[in-house]
């Protein structure tokens, strides 16, 4: 176990049977070592943000705000990349 841990690119094979063969823990540990980037956001931004996520979406909820950064991070990785 000690081995992938903190791995970013741990893959079911890096796992051990024990937890390949328990699903739902497979998939905890395999999520977990994901990356996360946390943003905080004025009052101003957040207002911005909620209209840009309902006018694309129809509404504001976690599913449509995660979906909204993640394309705004594909957005500006390809911009970055293509220079």
């Amino acid at each position: 176990m000690a081995f992938w841990l903190g791995k970013v690119d741990i893959q079911e094979k890096d796992l051990s049977k024990f937890f390949r063969e328990r699903k739902k823990l497979m998939e905890y540990y395999l999520d977990e070592m994901k990356l996360r980037i946390i943003i905080k956001l004025n009052l101003e931004e957040l207002k911005e943000f909620e209209k840009a996520v309902i006018q694309k979406y129809g509404s504001f909820s976690s599913l449509h705000s995660k979906k909204a950064a993640q394309t705004a991070l594909k957005q500006w990785i390809q911009e970055i990349l293509s220079k």
